[in-house]
């Protein structure tokens, strides 16, 4: 199966067809217009359903994060890796959660470069994307 690019428009309708229990918080969003903290707050919204023990849509959101890496263009590819996956990094660690457990839910191109922002962020590489 041969599948097309992703571009920046499509991100937010797929990331609410994986994770449809974030609707309500997108809509009543007043950063719309705003995708990176849009990112935020998706990530906030994760961080709630796994502290609620609610991850049924992990595995979808997993999924997606895969695919907006792999078939996005650029500017997805790089909202995937700097919007999603390092917010979720940052904002799940700051509230002192163990981000392993995200991570572990992870698929193969989305685990590698969540371990490159671990390399870059701890100083062990330069960041290439």
């Amino acid at each position: 199966m041969i599948e097309i690019s992703i571009a920046k428009d499509q991100i937010i309708p797929l990331l609410l067809d994986a994770c449809p229990s974030f609707k309500v918080v997108y809509e009543g969003s007043d950063y719309q217009d705003s995708p990176y903290t849009i990112a935020g707050e998706f990530s906030d919204h994760l961080l709630m359903l796994y502290k609620q023990g609610n991850v049924i849509e992990f595995s979808r959101v997993a999924e997606l994060i895969e695919r907006l890496i792999v078939y996005g263009d650029s500017y997805t590819k790089e909202y995937a890796i700097v919007g999603i996956l390092e917010s979720v990094q940052n904002v799940w660690g700051q509230n002192s959660v163990d981000t392993r457990d995200f991570e572990s839910i992870l698929l193969p191109e989305s685990q590698e470069y969540w371990q490159r922002l671990n390399d870059f962020w701890e100083g062990k590489i330069p960041f290439d994307g």
